[in-house]
């Protein structure tokens, strides 16, 4: 087991790599984990609304094909 850090200098290997964009109010967070999974976060910024909070390939993980219809949903998501 891993321990858990904030101090990003202790952590050995590459786990997950994520980007976090901005379009106008909208914002998103997508992650991808080297288990095979991603999570997918995308708020419209409006208050009151509900994000969009998925969690792709958790329990059936993701091939590259699946992990490119992940990143053409969260575009879509961010385009709305």
């Amino acid at each position: 087991m891993h321990p858990v850090t904030t101090d990003r200098g202790a952590v050995r290997g590459d786990y997950s790599v994520g980007v976090a964009v901005r379009r106008g109010e909208r914002e998103g967070i997508l992650v991808l984990y080297g288990g095979g999974w991603c999570d997918l976060i995308v708020w419209s910024g409006r208050p009151g609304d509900a994000a969009v909070d998925e969690v792709p390939g958790w329990q059936d993980w993701l091939d590259l094909q699946a992990f490119s219809r992940v990143v053409d949903r969260f575009e879509a998501l961010l385009l709305e």
